[in-house]
């Protein structure tokens, strides 16, 4: 879910429902989800900015304010209805390495519409 106001010029959005599903032995692992940061919207229509782990996934511990990648994308079509975008996480499954994964590296694209 991305939302955008542009009278501020901010965007901000979460990324739910995260799967790791190559795993050794083929099992399905559900990952934390994800907060994109407020980040500025430009004159062309282009933001970027962070992304932190959604603090409701981990009660116990302060995530808020610990970026663990980036995000940015543009908005596109008629009345900017569209948006077209990327995330790189140099972690993805939680403080303190919960699955024990080390060097970890996240990409992903999405594309959305009004």
């Amino acid at each position: 879910m991305l939302r955008a106001n542009f009278g501020d010029r901010q965007i901000e959005g979460n990324i739910i429902n995260r799967r790791l599903s190559e795993t050794p032995g083929g099992v399905v692992i559900d990952l934390p989800s994800l907060v994109l940061i407020n980040a500025e919207i430009t004159e062309g229509g282009t933001f970027s900015g962070t992304v932190e782990y959604d603090q409701s996934a981990f009660p116990a511990d302060r995530v808020t304010g610990t970026s663990i990648g980036s995000s940015a994308g543009v908005f596109g079509g008629t009345g900017a209805t569209e948006v077209a975008g990327g995330i790189k996480l140099n972690e993805f499954d939680g403080p303190g390495n919960p699955l024990g994964l080390n060097n970890e590296l996240e990409t992903g694209i999405f594309v959305l519409d009004r």
